[in-house]
């Protein structure tokens, strides 16, 4: 299932009630799995999905009832009912029962479990994204679907090759019917590279423990094929595990859940994914499309410990956790970032302190620094000028200064 409208930063069920958060109109981006030949006639030409309680159904204890109808606009003349879904909810998830095209489709879902833990990784990370969930059903048409209006920021989406190919759960003793599946998956995200505007993160989930081993190969194969693309990356399952003590790397797999509502996970391993998952989100979110280019420093308190002003070039403390950092940002500037000063300070007493301790200092003047601005005025009106010198934009850089100075 899958379910945040545009508008939507993460993804939240306000106080459980799951019904509650549904109702109202969604552009598009809510989907179910399992409806029949015609949902996907429904889902390529409607854009309004309205979501509301069917007062005609017949009231029963701790059950609500909400009508689908769909649409091209808001407007109530242009949507078209299509079927009421009963929800049961309890401790376990919600239960959720509907009928389309004489087709009966239920089970029990808890979207929440997945998502938040995600949402507080996130928000611990200060970064901000819109995204939906996806289930298995909907994966192939979104991973594709890269030019959409109402595709958002981040689509988190769990892969379940059983769902959408239920003889995979007859499978004894051969592996050959896992070869279709498996290529149309990496067929859809090549195509999804060679078209892509944005990256994409695969996370490769173990299967449950009796057969963790059994796919090694055919997982090998998939990461092999991922790591070739340039705008997928891949995290193998492998990688999951090891984040859990070599004593518990059989306590992610929930048998109970997995038979009920299709979360095959204990909460330990939801937290570990969606720690790895959001790790993944911020590395690429502040790499792409606005690179650092400039790594602008202070001295005192920064480069090295104290002010120089105060305690001389021998004064200044030179110690670990300051050569760490000047180790850091020449690393830095051989991958081709530019490095700049920016610091209240007298200019004589700067260039004296790297020049008299340049055999303790890892940090060279001439070699590594291309500006500086070394004076009394604000650092904020240093920094813009430092931009306007090397012409570039403000947002290019990355500030290490003193929260003193800050």
């Amino acid at each position: 299932m899958s379910a945040a409208p545009a508008n939507v930063v993460g993804y939240d069920v306000p106080n459980g009630d799951f019904c509650a958060y549904l109702k109202g109109f969604w552009k598009r981006n809510l989907e179910w799995r399992r409806f029949g030949a015609s949902f996907k006639h429904l889902r390529s030409t409607n854009n309004i999905v309205f979501i509301e309680e069917d007062l005609d159904a017949a009231r029963q204890p701790n059950t609500q009832f909400l009508r689908w109808s769909f649409g091209r606009t808001l407007k109530q003349q242009d949507l078209a009912s299509a079927y009421t879904v009963q929800f049961i909810p309890d401790e376990q998830g919600t239960f959720m029962e509907w009928s389309f095209e004489g087709v009966t489709c239920h089970g029990v879902f808890k979207p929440e479990a997945n998502v938040a833990i995600l949402n507080f990784c996130l928000q611990e990370s200060m970064v901000t994204i819109t995204y939906r969930v996806l289930d298995a059903n909907t994966m192939a048409v979104c991973i594709v679907d890269v030019d959409s209006e109402h595709t958002p920021t981040i689509q988190y989406g769990n892969i379940d090759l059983e769902a959408v190919h239920p003889e995979l759960q007859l499978l004894k003793h051969s592996d050959d019917v896992l070869d279709s599946p498996i290529n149309q998956f990496l067929n859809d995200l090549e195509q999804y590279d060679t078209m892509a505007t944005a990256p994409l993160v695969v996370l490769l989930c173990p299967g449950p423990p009796p057969t963790a081993t059994r796919f090694d190969a055919m997982e090998r194969k998939v990461q092999s094929k991922i790591e070739a693309m340039q705008n997928v990356t891949v995290q193998s399952s492998e990688r999951l595990l090891s984040l859990f003590e070599q004593q518990y790397r059989t306590a992610f797999y929930d048998v109970v859940a997995d038979k009920r509502q299709h979360s095959p996970y204990t909460q330990a391993m939801l937290n570990v994914m969606s720690l790895s998952l959001s790790r993944q989100i911020c590395r690429l979110y502040r790499t792409a499309g606005s690179r650092k280019k400039v790594i602008v420093l202070d001295c005192d308190n920064t480069l090295w410990g104290g002010a120089v002003a105060e305690v001389g070039p021998s004064g200044i403390d030179l110690g670990t956790r300051f050569l760490a950092l000047q180790r850091f940002v020449i690393a830095q500037q051989q991958r081709g970032m530019l490095l700049a000063l920016c610091s209240k300070n007298i200019l004589e007493d700067v260039t004296e302190a790297i020049t008299q301790r340049r055999k303790d200092m890892v940090l060279d003047l001439d070699k590594h620094v291309v500006a500086t601005k070394v004076n009394w005025k604000p650092k904020s009106e240093n920094i813009a000028q430092l931009a306007k010198e090397l012409s570039l934009g403000m947002l290019v850089n990355i500030l290490l200064f003193t929260l003193v100075d800050c």
